[in-house]
């Protein structure tokens, strides 16, 4: 959801760049933190 409303102010309104890439930004951290989160809960439940 959040990469579709990043992907579409980039591409279809196509003004505002910098807009775009804070939301790139943004959805990178939230993939990376559910990236840790699942991570962690692998191992805890592989220990």
């Amino acid at each position: 959801m959040l990469l579709e409303s990043a992907f579409s102010i980039r591409y279809f309104k196509g003004g505002n760049e910098e807009l775009a890439r804070k939301l790139d930004i943004a959805t990178l951290k939230i993939l990376a933190i559910c990236f840790i989160i699942t991570v962690t809960a692998i191992i805890a439940v592989a220990w």
